[in-house]
């Protein structure tokens, strides 16, 4: 099974990314269903899970597989192409929407030739949950910590246009979560490295008297999300270690 689900995730990285030029994209995105690289790009798909599985002598196990997922590969990128000429301005969602429908359709294929019972007790053990509950702690609910000590110290002159408070708050949440994943297993040079390169590309261009406020804040802020992080991740470790789990 395992080889199998890998074969199609190939073929489907290979027809999807390394054998479709951004023409046959932007020539789909335009003409939609009257665009001919639509067609070749299935072409593309269904040639690659044949050889990938012709090269292993199992095209004749397989050949179902291989036409349903083409096929559906097919129908998704229309349907997607549809979707973009409507709503123009959230690309990056329904980039994502567009692979995970073709995973949704690799998974299905899956279960078809393999089926399965899917047990998910291991998603309520103990261990399962406190990992969930550290890791929305160490990024979300830091976030909200954060931001409510820091609220007294509030620059006057702060950019605070949504898109800068966005982007700060996504780097927050990506640093503590990745503090958390350094301690836990256990490379906490990884965090030295974080500070580093948060520090130059951070605080580069505030070298001059006048920012010196701003300097201050957004250190005193970094220590905070760094610090919550660092306990969170020790505490995280430390249960995971314990007698509690065993």
């Amino acid at each position: 099974m395992l080889t199998f689900i890998l074969k199609i995730l190939l073929a489907h990285f290979m027809a999807d990314f390394l054998f479709q030029p951004d023409k046959w994209v932007k020539d789909r995105d335009k003409n939609h269903c009257k665009s001919k690289f639509l067609y070749i790009h299935a072409v593309v798909h269904l040639a690659v899970l044949s050889v990938l599985f012709l090269l292993s002598s199992e095209f004749l196990t397989y050949w179902k597989a291989i036409l349903i997922i083409s096929v559906s590969h097919l129908v998704i990128d229309l349907v997607k192409s549809c979707v973009e000429k409507h709503i123009k301005n959230h690309k990056i969602k329904i980039f994502i929407a567009d692979q995970v429908f073709h995973l949704v359709a690799l998974a299905l294929v899956v279960c078809y030739y393999y089926p399965y019972t899917i047990h998910l007790d291991f998603l309520f053990s103990t261990e399962s949950l406190t990992i969930l509950i550290t890791l929305l702690l160490a990024t979300f609910v830091s976030g909200v910590i954060i931001k409510l000590l820091m609220g007294k110290w509030k620059l006057v002159n702060a950019d605070d246009s949504e898109s800068q408070i966005n982007i700060g708050k996504i780097i927050g949440i990506i640093e503590r979560f990745l503090i958390v994943i350094f301690i836990i297993v256990e490379m906490p040079e990884g965090i030295g490295f974080l500070l580093a390169a948060k520090s130059i590309f951070r605080f580069g261009d505030l070298r001059n008297a006048e920012d010196k406020k701003r300097t201050e804040y957004i250190l005193l802020g970094t220590l905070m999300s760094f610090t919550l992080a660092i306990v969170i991740g020790f505490g995280l470790r430390f249960f995971l270690t314990s007698s509690l789990f065993e």
